[in-house]
């Protein structure tokens, strides 16, 4: 696909990401969609100057299609060889798959049998909910998925055994009804899965806490009643999981107590006992927001002549606008978090707007070191292309510039107040310094009162606390990869934005002109298709930088 920017124009927009000539990290490095962290091995810093590389793991000179897809959307957690350490890993949980070990939990081959290839293309197409493992469907081409899925196969370093890799027969679905589930609820007590998943399914059960991986790092056991399964969403993917088991962890397979022919009490003889359960898991799940999309949707912008609608998220010309859910899911697990966001964009003119909602119970707005703030990110691709989701990437020839909107919650209440919270309204029972050098009020008042000074972020240059940002709720960034992300300066920050909470649901409004300010910017009125995802951070969880829940990559489609 012919890029819309040359490779040379990405690395003048290097420049705005570098200081000296190379990407900035440290103060000013806020992570939006990457997670947050100084550089790791591994990676590659490019100068803006020379384009040349320095450190880290050199790109191959022409590497095959499929080592390249992995080198951009998969080396960042799996590692640059498969073994699941990349730079990325540390700060996710479940743990990236090491393929070199030829593990895989997620398959319809029994035991130690390696998986099919319709299982890896499986995973790759629809991701694995509850871990930070994103959706490539409708992104990936299907001719890039196979050559995917047989490389990562050729990473294995142990063979397997030679064991039949013919996946298990999954029977007609019967009809979910009253009497299923009654008898699914009675292979559920009879097969001891209330130990670990709990007598309601919640996971918690007395066992519940103890549970570890073949890694021994703690697994807790599935949650029925959030309906979200990392197998799939399907019940046939559930069926699978329940017959097949999940290999490196304490969920055994069905099959040997299927072919033990053991009786369950009230089992009628010609019930299937795996759909019966499947039947009962099913029911335990309680209503929650609907279910996004994984990868790919296309979020079209609706014309609109209200101008109102660009300064009020609730605004009833937005509930003119069919929203799209995408799925949500978080970088570090979670018993319970948001499962999914509704996007809506118009033009106005010239202007573009993006109203994203998500469900939070709580108003979080206040950072400190024992308070989160609750923000939600947009992420975009400067060129038609998907670049890897950690925030791009700074390959040699042709570095990957994503264009990062963040709006945060604290930035929100500093904005509408014209004023910094201060740690008298942040905590009225802490006790507070006075400020040397302050010209006004001892304690509170304006931030331009103070010396820079005396404010450690600030006199250290961190943009999060220059006093010509202080109103403006939502941040403009640029990123080149993992850990890189710069805030652009105030003469640059071109995106206005306002975020408001009702009932249990926050909405955010970003607004910005079609055209690009500045090289930094994603072009819409160039832009066919723009790439685009999506984050959010919830305070009450202690989200912060790499801790949040993220989407797959997107398609926005603004029309002409």
């Amino acid at each position: 696909m012919r890029r819309h920017r040359p490779a040379s124009a990405q690395l003048r927009i290097l420049s705005l990401i570098g200081a000296g000539g190379a990407l900035a990290f440290g103060a000013a490095a806020i992570p939006l969609l990457a997670l947050s962290g100084p550089p790791q091995s591994g990676t590659v810093v490019i100068s803006a100057a020379t384009g040349a590389a320095s450190g880290g793991v050199q790109q191959p000179a022409a590497p095959a299609p499929a080592a390249e897809t992995f080198a951009t959307h998969c080396a960042t957690c799996h590692g640059t060889t498969g073994k699941g350490d990349g730079p990325a890993s540390y700060l996710l949980f479940p743990k990236p798959r090491d393929f070199t070990s030829g593990v895989y939990r997620f398959k319809s081959t029994y035991d130690q049998a390696p998986p099919t290839k319709a299982d890896l293309e499986r995973n790759i197409r629809n991701g694995i909910a509850r871990t930070a493992m994103p959706a490539f469907n409708s992104i990936l081409s299907d001719a890039e998925i196979a050559s995917l899925v047989d490389y990562v196969l050729s990473l294995n370093e142990r063979p397997w055994p030679g064991l039949s890799v013919e996946p298990a027969a999954i029977p007609p679905r019967p009809e979910f009804n009253a009497g299923l589930i009654d008898q699914g609820q009675r292979v559920f007590v009879a097969m001891g899965c209330a130990p670990c998943h709990g007598e309601t399914g919640r996971g918690d059960g007395p066992s519940a806490l103890g549970l570890l991986d073949a890694n021994d790092y703690p697994l807790p056991p599935a949650d029925f009643t959030t309906g979200v399964f990392k197998a799939g969403r399907t019940p046939e993917d559930l069926y699978r999981t329940v017959l097949v088991g999940v290999p490196g962890t304490p969920m055994p397979s069905f099959k040997a107590a299927m072919e033990a022919n053991i009786k369950v009490e009230g089992l009628d003889p010609s019930t299937d006992m795996v759909w019966a359960l499947v039947a009962y898991i099913q029911s335990l799940a309680e209503p929650r927001e609907r279910d996004g999309i994984t990868s790919g949707a296309t979020i079209t912008a609706s014309a609109s002549r209200s101008a109102k609608m660009l300064a009020d998220p609730f605004d009833p010309a937005w509930n003119g606008i069919e929203p799209v859910a995408v799925s949500l899911q978080p970088l570090w697990q979670r018993r319970h978090s948001t499962r999914s966001a509704e996007v809506r964009a118009a033009r106005a003119g010239d202007r573009v707007a993006f109203c994203v909602e998500w469900a939070d119970e709580t108003v979080d707005g206040s950072e400190t070191l024992s308070s989160a703030t609750d923000s939600v990110g947009l992420m975009f691709s400067l060129t038609p292309e998907i670049p890897t989701l950690t925030m791009g990437l700074a390959k040699q020839d042709a570095p990957s510039v994503v264009n990062l909107w963040q709006w945060k919650a604290s930035r929100q209440i500093d904005a509408d107040a014209g004023d910094r919270q201060d740690i008298d309204v942040l905590s009225e029972d802490q006790p507070v310094d006075t400020y040397p050098f302050k010209k006004g009020a001892l304690v509170a008042g304006p931030l331009t009162e103070h010396d820079p000074t005396y404010v450690s972020a600030w006199g250290a240059g961190n943009p999060q606390s220059d006093p010509n940002l202080m109103k403006r709720p939502v941040l403009c960034m640029n990123a080149a990869g993992f850990g890189s992300t710069t805030i652009a300066p105030p003469d640059d920050q071109n995106v206005d934005g306002v975020g408001r909470w009702r009932d249990g649901v926050w909405r955010v409004v970003f607004v910005r002109d079609l055209h690009a300010h500045h090289e930094g910017d994603v072009d819409f009125a160039t832009m066919a298709r723009v790439p685009v995802a999506f984050a959010v951070w919830d305070g009450a969880a202690m989200d912060r930088n790499g801790t949040k829940l993220i989407s797959g990559w997107h398609w926005l489609e603004l029309g002409r």
